[in-house]
This record gives structure tokens, C-alpha cells and sequence, in this order.
């Protein structure tokens, strides 16, 4: 499977945060080689993000969507990363998502 990291989560019921991935097997073909293609740029942006690297992050996440964009996961980096560059992150964020709800 063509997979690509998108962080830790806590999902609810749960304390530890699991890996999340996207499987880009059900993408078409054009939208797996333009992933395939920016899988670098999209890997380390996410690993800049998760330490708190924002401007870093932002920059790969820029690069990712110069080449795709219709990237829905690295539009949403994008948007959060730039959110906690002009708001600063949330007090308790340690770059791992927390979902309240199934």
C-alpha cells in the first residue's frame, strides 16, 4: 500500500496516542503520483509540525502544494501550521491531534 504518515492521535476512549496514516491506494492515479512525487517534502513537513518547527513546516507544506494542489491533508498542515504561527500553538499541544468524538 501506498501510505503516508499524518501524525499521533488520541482517539476517544483512549490515553496513547496511536500512529495515523492515509492510504493513497484509493486516490486516482493522477492524485498517487503527484503523492508519490512530494512524499518527501509532505514527510518532513509533518515531522517539522509534530516538533514545533512551524516555519519549517511551513515551507514544506507550501512546496507539497505548488506541485498538488487539491492536497487535502497538507492543505490542512498548511492552515494549522500557519495558525500556530500567528496565534502561537494551544497551551497544551504537543503536536498530537486529540479527537473527542467517534
Amino acid at each position: 500500500y501506498q501510505l503516508r504518515f499524518l501524525g499521533e492521535a488520541v482517539v476517544k476512549g483512549r490515553t496513547e496516542p496511536i500512529g495515523i496514516y492515509e492510504v493513497a491506494d484509493v486516490d486516482a492515479e493522477g492524485d498517487r503520483a503527484l503523492k508519490r512525487q512530494t512524499l518527501s517534502d509532505f514527510q518532513q513537513g509533518v515531522e517539522a509540525y509534530c516538533q514545533g518547527h512551524f516555519a519549517t513546516a511551513k515551507a514544506y507544506f507550501e512546496t507539497v502544494l505548488a506541485l498538488h494542489p487539491q492536497d487535502q491533508p497538507a492543505q490542512r498542515f498548511l492552515t494549522q501550521t500557519q495558525d500556530c504561527l500567528d496565534f502561537g500553538p494551544p497551551s497544551d499541544w504537543t503536536g498530537v491531534w486529540h479527537f473527542t468524538l467517534k
